[in-house]
């Protein structure tokens, strides 16, 4: 079974970078963070590769 999710994020984005913290600045730098300690931790996980159209 396949499911279409469409999620428009734009609003969330604006309330997180410009009241949530000090700076867009600082709200793109957690962004990046988060985003490269997620991608080391999938690494350590061994999970299998998505990208090549195979199930797991």
């Amino acid at each position: 079974m396949s499911v279409i999710l469409n999620v428009d994020l734009r609003g969330n984005i604006d309330l997180a970078a410009n009241h949530l913290y000090s700076s867009p600045d600082v709200f793109g730098r957690e962004v990046i963070q988060n985003a490269s300690v997620g991608a080391d931790g999938a690494d350590r996980l061994d999970l299998p590769d998505r990208t090549s159209g195979s199930k797991a």
